[in-house]
């Protein structure tokens, strides 16, 4: 089942890499597009709210990456993920969100300062691995790909009108169509346009 540990976010990823752990099979369809409405994190659904779902959410993410790497890189990526969680909070600073910021750096801490959950939690993987960690290591997206998504989520950034980046998104609004597009403004300030 679900590792405790994770009440919330990462749950569903943890519990993948466990079945393949386990030798079990677990399709994957990677030309697969999909819309996550998040609706935890944006208290869209109220008994799933978290006061601080960036933090959760970070911290989750963190868990299950040392949770399900080797004992012998275990601290290796616990350095690299500080650095990057570093750097990251320092971008939030740029952009003042002070919270995020301070949630970034809070949620590598405090993983770091419950070394028992970790430890309980490759337990749960342990009890019904067959196979090595390597085989999760190709389910992970490579430094590459990371680098490429940052470079991407800053050029969306550096070209959306302030107005779009305000605007509330849902994956239910499907856009203007017919005569509608016609009317849209264009004008919105952007660094490349």
């Amino acid at each position: 089942g679900f590792d405790r540990a994770l009440p919330l976010f990462r749950d569903d990823v943890d519990f993948c890499w466990r079945a393949h752990l386990a030798g079990e099979r677990v399709l994957i369809a990677t030309d697969a597009v999909l819309h996550h409405r998040e609706a935890a994190a944006h208290g869209r659904r109220a008994e799933d709210f978290a006061p601080r779902p960036h933090r959760i959410d970070r911290e989750a993410a963190v868990h299950v990456l040392l949770a399900h790497t080797s004992v012998v890189a275990s601290p290796f990526l616990a350095l690299r993920l500080f650095v990057v969680s570093a750097v990251r909070s320092v971008v939030y600073l740029l952009g003042k969100d002070f919270d995020a910021a301070r949630d970034e750096v809070g949620a590598v801490l405090d993983v770091a300062l419950h070394p028992a959950r970790l430890r309980a939690s490759r337990r749960l993987s342990a009890r019904t691995a067959t196979e090595p960690y390597s085989v999760i290591r190709a389910l992970r997206p490579s430094a590459w790909a990371q680098v490429r998504q940052g470079l991407e989520l800053m050029a969306g950034i550096a070209t959306t009108s302030s107005a779009a980046l305000s605007a509330s998104v849902s994956a239910l609004d499907s856009g203007p169509v017919d005569d509608d597009a016609a009317y849209l403004d264009s004008s919105g300030p952007s660094l490349f346009r």
